[in-house]
């Protein structure tokens, strides 16, 4: 292995012209790295290394800087040309890998912009300390040192990890339900859905006596629902969730006795 000590070594970055330094991972290898913050060059490697640890397609420097992303930001807040494939296969590679990733796996994934701390750490550090509460503001840490966990090199980094932890986690498209439509008949009638304990039937009973009225059967409430058939003590008091999101959707809702009617 070279000693980077020993040879010559430029003292500036030849992207940014900020200060050079050789650092030691936790594995013992050396490399040269630029403490400026914004340079463009430390960005990309980074970002790489976020994308390739959720197994989002790579992306090369060269795309980056044609596609203006400078920043997580940019990453979290891109928008494709519609005329260029390569664009659109990203956003929906993010919307597979990104937005239903665990936090857990979020929270390793950011690693990659913390020069040092590798997968392991992080992954060790997130199950000793409580999952996300370490990212939490005002969290202090109050345990004791533990040199399998480097906890002075992640506590510097938390301050940034927490801006970009919020960045993804909060945005609406995280772990954001995918609406489905739901089935509808052939015949005309639509598809119904069964929701509480019903008092004169059983669920699979009543399922069968809407098939032969004609109803396709679904099994959750969704946009394109006929109607929501509910137990009739499932209209007194506090609506269920399939019911608050049948009445909010505007699907048509009957209870048990109006359903009965139907089928006499």
């Amino acid at each position: 292995m070279i000693d980077l000590t020993k040879i010559g070594l430029p003292k500036v970055c030849p992207v940014c012209g900020g200060k050079l330094e050789i650092r030691t991972s936790p594995n013992g290898v050396k490399d040269l790295f630029c403490v400026n913050e914004n340079c463009q060059s430390r960005f990309n490697e980074t970002i790489s290394a976020f994308l390739e640890r959720l197994n989002v397609m790579n992306v090369s420097n060269a795309t980056m800087e044609g596609w203006g992303i400078k920043t997580l930001e940019d990453v979290v807040r891109f928008v494709p040309n519609k005329s260029y494939k390569s664009e659109t296969n990203f956003v929906e590679e993010l919307g597979k890998k990104l937005w239903v990733a665990p936090k857990k796996s979020i929270f390793i994934a950011l690693s990659a912009f913390v020069y040092g701390t590798g997968r392991r750490v992080m992954e060790a550090f997130w199950d000793k300390f409580g999952g996300e509460d370490c990212l939490k503001d005002g969290w202090v840490n109050t345990v004791e040192s533990n040199p399998s966990v480097k906890e002075g090199l992640v506590l510097d980094a938390l301050p940034k990890l927490r801006v970009m932890w919020k960045l993804i986690v909060e945005d609406a498209r995280y772990n954001a339900p995918v609406e489905v439509e739901a089935p509808k008949a052939v015949n005309g009638k639509g598809s119904i859905c069964f929701t509480g304990k019903l008092e004169t039937m059983t669920r699979s009973q009543a399922q069968a006596k809407a098939r032969e009225l004609g109803y396709e059967i679904a099994e959750s409430v969704a946009k394109g629902l006929g109607t929501l058939v509910v137990a009739d003590a499932g209209l007194k008091g506090e609506p269920s969730s399939k019911l608050k999101k049948a009445m909010k959707l505007g699907i048509k809702i009957v209870g048990e006795t109006e359903f009965n009617s139907w089928i006499s």
